[in-house]
């Protein structure tokens, strides 16, 4: 993976950490196969622990958090975590793709 793209990536993580709306994130896709082209996008997935907001609401505030850092275009999925991982146990989701073949970029401290 590129500098250039590894550096977004920290940027990005950073910002999610710091909003302290994640509990975990994912890359899948291209970039975490190591299938990347110049126009690859970065695909993300943001689980959360609020499970008093919507996961949609959620990825839309930390996409404006975002604003003036993400240079290439990005797909952002956010799940409540519990949903997430319940779907993950179904061989045949979408979740357990990410869960089986994505890389963990960020995992919130249980401490």
């Amino acid at each position: 993976m590129p500098d250039q793209i590894k550096d977004e990536l920290k940027a990005i993580i950073k910002i999610f950490s710091d909003s302290g709306l994640v509990s975990k994130v994912f890359l899948f896709g291209s970039l975490a196969r190591g299938e990347e082209t110049p126009d690859s996008d970065i695909d993300l997935c943001a689980l959360t622990t609020k499970a008093n907001r919507r996961p949609l609401d959620i990825a839309i505030e930390l996409r404006k958090k975002l604003y003036g850092v993400q240079k290439r275009p990005l797909d952002l999925l956010a799940f409540e975590q519990t949903r997430f991982e319940e779907d993950a146990a179904r061989s045949t989701s979408f979740a357990h793709l990410i869960e089986n073949e994505g890389i963990v970029l960020y995992e919130q401290s249980r401490y």
